[in-house]
């Protein structure tokens, strides 16, 4: 890749000039210009100071790239456009830059008005930085001082605007023209003063230099894509679904707009908006080639050549040719990541009941691209196809796959289990891994709602049918949340402190439930009760096992008193059963207990 790893620097002078000359092109995929004046202020403040301001990323334009984009000059700018270098990184600070410098009359961004930067040059001389420099927003008074130097002579205000002048040599007259204006007032140190500041401004715009790195303008737009994306796990508030947005619409394609028409009730919309537009567009891209990492992703756009092997040499290959092929698998991939959520949130199925406990929402494209594949009927038997793809889902889970590293992962799954679904003896390793990983886990330290693991156990409970403790029926699902079994707020969970969130202490039940049979109740005062008011005990226990609490562990848990003790008991008790339910779940426990046996 050239040049990619060797920052440039050019002269402050250099970065100007080539703003005001519109070489400069802001990709639209880059969020509004949306600096307030103080970031503004303290930018030109960390340049008058010698501060580092970071490093810019460029892309060469070409004949090919600026065809591959849609694309703006910096924010304000006047003159003729004629674009050199797309800004992949940078276009906040070049545009501050150019609002502060060159003072192009268009109103500050989300205001009706002007802003106007200022210096005062003697605090800025006596290196009184923090008072040196300043802003003005547009008034009369404002417009008064811009147009009569006399008036900025006398207050030392110098007018940024200046120092970016098409007039290259316009702060240089301003210098000379007040230096005259106070020697013929007598002050003859002015003349030391206006040297001064004359080396001051020439240092700044020549020596002053900007880091900068600029990508070759052969490199093919999916590079750009992986570079882009890399660069905003840093800290850049875009997403690859921001630069492909650009990308297609050359194409007539503008992705935002297919998400905004995807029906507001879709089970896509209840889920975080920023991740799923991406997510839909990995599912086709796994479905068509496989991969799904931001290189790859670029190969979606109509037309798009890539470079493939084939028998021995590389060609080059078009993935998606037409406008048409492209919608025809967005909608193919709406429709089907629609139909995964509705499985993984299905108390029947996967149990996630509310988004907030899905184990992990990046396994949507995989679990898409898997069941759309096992749809196809010269693969076999469906109902053992969907038997392996629930295998290896909570396979998955339980091994936490889908923690880091989701794209390759996507990729090797989908492989894998497409080799699955044609020879009965390629099961995949993550089986063989979650059995061990089931073993050695400690279910106890599973405190965090946001665990994978923690939120899999309450599926599994959910699947189980857990049932109302009042009722005994099965409950209105959208009102189930996870609750104590011993309240956090009795005096015994007081005491556990943390240790009381784990989900071994947790069931799925309502929270008008929680409030009437639990409060800050312990099992021995509630669990007694529901028992004794019953008519047929063996309800009562049918309906605690539904929420994994055997009878064993209920004679632990109606121990009077009920302490810390009783406590770490109740939790050995319960995690050898949630394990057991786990086993079961993979379709291991039968063949796990026959190793047993055999040893």
């Amino acid at each position: 890749m050239k040049r990619l790893e060797r920052p440039e620097k050019r002269q402050l002078q250099s970065i100007i000039s080539d703003i005001r000359d519109g070489k400069f092109a802001i990709p639209t995929f880059q969020r509004e210009f949306d600096w307030g004046a103080k970031d503004i202020l303290e930018l030109i403040r960390s340049i008058f100071e010698d501060y580092y301001i970071g490093t810019l990323l460029f892309w060469k334009v070409s004949s090919e790239n600026i065809n591959s984009l849609k694309y703006e000059p910096v924010y304000g700018f006047e003159g003729k456009f004629s674009p050199e270098y797309f800004v992949l990184d940078g276009q906040q600070r070049l545009s501050a830059l150019y609002y502060a410098l060159c003072a192009p009359m268009k109103n500050f961004p989300h205001r009706k008005n002007k802003c106007f930067f200022f210096i005062d040059t003697q605090k800025m001389l006596n290196a009184e930085f923090d008072k040196a420099f300043f802003y003005e927003w547009e008034s009369k008074r404002v417009i008064e001082l811009l147009n009569n130097k006399d008036q900025q002579f006398e207050n030392h205000t110098f007018p940024l605007g200046v120092l970016g002048n098409k007039d290259i040599y316009l702060w240089t007259k301003w210098i000379d023209e007040y230096r005259d204006y106070w020697v013929n007032k007598g002050k003859k140190e002015f003349k030391e003063i206006g040297d001064n500041l004359y080396n001051n401004f020439k240092d700044i715009l020549q020596d002053y230099e900007i880091s900068f790195i600029e990508l070759d303008k052969s490199l093919e737009m999916s590079k750009v894509c992986d570079i882009f994306t890399r660069i905003n796990t840093r800290g850049i508030e875009l997403s690859i679904f921001d630069i492909l947005n650009a990308a297609f619409l050359p194409k007539g394609i503008e992705l935002k707009e297919d998400w905004r028409k995807i029906d507001l009730f879709s089970p896509i919309k209840k889920l975080e908006e920023e991740k799923m537009k991406v997510y839909l567009l990995q599912t086709i891209s796994i479905l068509k080639q496989s991969y799904c990492s931001p290189k790859y992703l670029y190969y979606l756009v109509p037309g798009s050549k890539r470079k493939i092997k084939s028998n021995g040499q590389i060609i080059e290959d078009v993935l998606i040719p037409t406008k048409k092929d492209f919608e025809d698998m967005w909608k193919l991939s709406v429709q089907n990541v629609e139909l995964t959520i509705r499985k993984i949130t299905n108390p029947r199925e996967f149990g996630a009941i509310k988004p907030k406990f899905i184990p992990y929402i990046s396994i949507i494209p995989a679990f898409t691209a898997i069941d759309f594949v096992s749809k196809n009927p010269s693969q076999g038997d469906m109902s053992n196809k969907n038997n392996k793809i629930a295998k290896w889902y909570w396979a998955s889970i339980f091994t936490n796959n889908y923690s880091s590293s989701v794209e390759s992962q996507a990729t090797s799954d989908f492989l894998i289990m497409k080799k699955w679904f044609e020879d009965e003896s390629a099961v995949p390793e993550v089986i063989d891994q979650a059995i061990n990983d089931i073993k050695n886990m400690e279910l106890k330290k599973e405190t965090s709602q946001s665990s994978a693991i923690y939120n899999a156990i309450f599926n599994l409970m959910t699947i189980n049918g857990a049932r109302d403790l009042i009722t005994f029926d099965l409950p209105e699902y959208s009102e189930l949340d996870d609750h104590h079994i011993i309240p956090q707020n009795s005096l015994l969970g007081k005491r556990l402190g943390n240790k009381v969130n784990t989900i071994l202490n947790r069931i799925p039940i309502s929270d008008d439930t929680n409030r009437k049979v639990f409060g800050v109740k312990l099992p021995n005062e509630y669990l007694k009760g529901i028992i004794e008011c019953a008519k047929d005990k063996k309800k009562v226990y049918e309906m605690l096992e539904s929420h994994f609490i055997s009878e064993s562990i209920v004679k632990i848990l109606l121990r009077n008193p009920f302490d810390i003790k009783d406590f770490e008991e109740f939790t050995i008790e319960r995690e050898k059963l949630i394990k057991d339910r786990m086993l079961k779940k993979l379709g291991l426990l039968k063949e796990e207990k026959e190793e047993e046996k055999k040893e």
